[in-house]
């Protein structure tokens, strides 16, 4: 009897702590803070050197452009910046990643897109992000349905081109969810997905194991339950796969870093095995998370214009 009760108390002990450990992770995870940082840890070279780059790059800061805004489904004030080009021959949708920013994921790229592919651009701040109301990351969940509010928007700002979505990390997971959102999305021209996942369940199934040496049982059950509950949105609320599955015409550019450690460059590749539209798939073999942009720049720029040229012989516009 004694071992009864002794077995119980450690029963009730585990799952206790389960669950405030799942809470603090949770919070940690998904509640908005004020700002984006690398850590603590002084990271590498070449990573140091692109990382000065990102932040001496004042393109986006210095250039002339409209604050916009757009209300979510769900009643939030979402806000962007558009930049209008002259001329411009398309547009792209800018989509950045987990606790960061335009400015930061868009640093050098944003400008050689505007300059370079004559593009428009309008740069959103996700929800819970910058300028953007929200309490919660959803990690592209809920964000899927902010995209096709910025995609109807963007349509009539930049009427009569073709309209492209660009994400990175999360706004990679974000862009490809948003293909099946709603049905597929009319008057898309094409998807630039970079280094994104497959879903919040699975991204948060590895970095628990990864950054905190935790099984998915019960803290993947737990966390999910808990933003079920609090947050009103489920980690397996949608799946990258599910919509690249879903997608039979909108053409999907894939890239990846072959070293990434924060998102899986295996996400991707699945990703890319299931795409049933027209689609490539550029690896950036030394480039760590968010970085294939600086470690392999002209690859990169090649793919994006061989992309851009796929899309348009199509004729898969607005």
């Amino acid at each position: 009897m004694i071992f009864f009760y002794v077995a119980l108390a450690v029963l009730l002990v585990l799952i206790l702590a389960s669950l405030v450990i799942t809470c603090m992770l949770c919070s940690v995870a998904t509640k908005r803070k004020s700002s984006f940082s690398w850590g603590n840890v002084e990271p590498p070279e070449p990573i140091r050197t692109y990382q000065r780059r990102i932040e001496n790059a004042t393109w986006l800061t210095e250039t002339p452009s409209e604050r916009v805004s757009v209300v979510s489904r769900d009643g939030l004030k979402l806000s962007a910046r558009y930049y209008p080009r002259e001329n411009a021959k398309r547009a792209f949708l800018l989509v950045h990643g987990y606790r960061s920013s335009g400015e930061h994921d868009f640093a050098e790229s944003a400008e050689w897109i505007y300059r370079n592919l004559d593009a428009s651009l309008l740069v959103i701040d996700q929800r819970s992000h910058g300028q953007s109301e929200g309490k919660y990351i959803c990690f592209g969940v809920k964000e899927r349905y902010d995209l096709l509010r910025w995609h109807a928007f963007l349509l009539k700002k930049a009427e009569g081109v073709p309209v492209y979505w660009m994400g990175v990390s999360m706004g990679s997971a974000t862009v490809l969810m948003g293909l099946n959102a709603d049905g597929t999305p009319k008057g898309l021209s094409g998807v630039i997905a970079d280094c994104g996942y497959t879903s919040a369940k699975e991204e948060f199934r590895y970095l628990l194991k990864k950054d905190y040496h935790l099984p998915p049982f019960p803290f993947l059950f737990l966390s999910n339950l808990y933003c079920r509950v609090f947050e009103k949105w489920r980690l397996d609320g949608a799946s990258t796969l599910d919509a690249v599955k879903a997608n039979a015409d909108v053409p999907i550019l894939f890239i990846h870093g072959a070293a990434d450690t924060f998102v899986p460059y295996d996400f991707s590749v699945q990703n890319d095995r299931v795409c049933k539209a027209p689609h490539t798939f550029f690896t950036a073999k030394e480039a760590v998370h968010a970085l294939s942009w600086y470690y392999e720049n002209d690859a990169y720029t090649d793919a994006l214009r061989d992309h851009l040229r796929l899309c348009e012989e199509k004729n898969v516009r607005p």
